[in-house]
């Protein structure tokens, strides 16, 4: 496991470490890169050193395989946890940061060093944890656990051990550690905690009936088992078998019945009715996800006003109303947003005329302003006043032409009256008054000025009126005298 709290010095490096079963000691230099400082623990096929990455200047934790373990299969097996845990990228996962090999051809791997205790070290604390806190703390492992299933890796060991509750920025973070066989314990451990080489695959306490019968196609169905049986230890104290021959134990597993969690004052119905489903003999009738063990245990806290997850999580948005977590790819992109609009074809100019260009903007067209009365009745008014000005000067020019100005002595001579016509001609006057024109009345035409041609006395006058027909007054005076001279 991985835990840093065993130092008590300030500086790790000062830090006494205890004896170890291995080759390595403090200060020794693992492939150039990282010097071992203090032993964290050792188990059955390793251990676990804190060390400094002398390039970066930062602590990890370095885990290596006993020097007596490094056999082929175990080097194989090490490898494999290394390269699971490094695919895996959740918070509930404890980091792989490098793998590779000492000087004496012994493989390690280089994990993030984690401050806090195991749960493990709790519950020897504790003896048992209030159901609420126990479904709070383990419901960041089940989901890191659909992780992992999800990428084809089945953990197989889950115990408290295994699980480690960090100290993240002042707030809880539960991590999940050994990720395959390798399996490490503190010196604290009781015998049953420690995985030992040769055996079968996990702990005989936590083993699902499937791994107890020695069954070769184990799934993720076992993980759910061993997940319901940490939390049956959690809130109980204790684990659902116990024995201390190791056949026997399996044999429990196998055959007998468990006892409900409310037969130790833990828990309720309905906490035990979640529990029981997870551990089903039958793993066709357990939950067959850990996605679906992680809802029931979240609706269960969130019924008693629970809504959050040890770490602080949201139990809505990660169990009911989960949103997909990944790398967003194009392909999904393009599923999952909608095509634009389809514009329509352009027709060419021989098929319709270019229309008005058309000014598009973001913002509603807004709409054309309403004409303004006073300028209607302006314009209105200007009409008016052309025309009444137009039909003015039309009347002035007709009252001045000859026909408004009376007749001319032709047409007056034709336009008199039959008595006129008639009336004998006057005998001229002897001397300069003789040659006088009528005056103006007389002729019906407007005065001449001096020098002008006078018209041509009427014909109509040469004639002898006619009998009876009064004589026509002679004028005063012609022309001359009219005219002031």
């Amino acid at each position: 496991m991985v835990r840093a709290g065993l130092a008590s010095v300030d500086s790790l490096e000062e830090a006494v470490a205890p004896e170890p079963r291995s080759r390595y000691v403090v200060g020794e230099i693992v492939a150039d890169k990282y010097k071992l400082i203090s032993l964290l623990g050792e188990g059955g096929m390793g251990a676990v050193w804190v060390a400094k990455n002398l390039a970066l200047d930062a602590q990890v934790a370095l885990k290596l395989i006993r020097g007596d373990m490094a056999s082929k299969p175990n080097e194989d097996r090490f490898l494999t946890e290394a390269r699971a845990a490094a695919r895996l990228k959740h918070p509930a996962i404890c980091r792989v940061f490098d793998f590779g090999r000492t000087r004496h051809d012994e493989p390690f791997m280089v994990m993030e060093l984690l401050q806090g205790e195991t749960l493990g070290e709790v519950l020897d604390r504790e003896s048992r944890l209030p159901a609420i806190q126990a479904v709070q703390i383990l419901l960041p492992i089940v989901d890191a656990l659909g992780t992992a299933h999800a990428k084809g890796v089945i953990h197989r060991d889950l115990k408290p051990d295994n699980i480690f509750l960090a100290d993240a920025d002042g707030r809880l973070q539960p991590k999940i550690l050994d990720f395959g066989i390798a399996k490490l314990a503190t010196a604290a451990v009781t015998s049953h905690r420690i995985t030992q080489a040769g055996t079968v695959v996990g702990s005989p306490d936590y083993m699902a009936p499937e791994q107890a019968r020695g069954v070769e196609d184990i799934d993720h169905r076992a993980d759910v088992w061993e997940l319901c049986v940490l939390l049956y230890e959690c809130v109980t104290g204790r684990v659902p078998f116990e024995d201390a021959n190791y056949n026997a134990l399996l044999r429990h597993i196998i055959e007998d019945e468990i006892r409900p969690i409310l037969e130790f004052g833990a828990g309720d119905d309905e906490l035990w009715a979640a529990m029981r489903k997870g551990l089903e003999k039958d793993r066709e009738k357990r939950f067959q996800s850990m996605r679906e063990l992680g809802e029931a245990l979240a609706a269960w806290l969130m019924a008693r006003g629970v809504m959050e997850d040890v770490s602080g999580h949201s139990l809505r948005a990660t169990w009911v109303d989960p949103v997909p977590v990944g790398r967003l790819s194009l392909a999904s992109f393009r599923a999952s947003t909608p095509p634009p609009p389809m514009l329509p074809v352009k027709p060419t100019p021989a098929e319709q005329p270019k229309p008005p260009p058309v000014l598009v903007t973001d913002e509603v067209d807004a709409p054309l302003p309403a004409p303004n009365p006073k300028k209607k009745l302006m314009v209105i008014a200007a009409i008016a006043l052309a025309a009444l000005v137009t039909i003015g000067f039309l009347l002035i020019r007709s009252g001045s032409s000859p026909e408004a100005s009376g007749p001319s002595p032709s047409e007056g001579a034709r336009g008199a009256s039959p008595a006129a016509a008639a009336a004998p001609a006057a005998v001229p006057p002897s001397g300069p008054s003789a040659e006088a024109a009528p005056s103006p009345e007389a002729s019906g035409s407007r005065p001449k000025k001096k020098g002008t041609a006078l018209p041509a006395k009427p014909e109509a006058s040469a004639k002898s009126p006619s009998p009876g027909a009064p004589t026509p007054a002679k004028p005063k005076g012609g022309y001359a005298e009219d005219l002031g001279f």
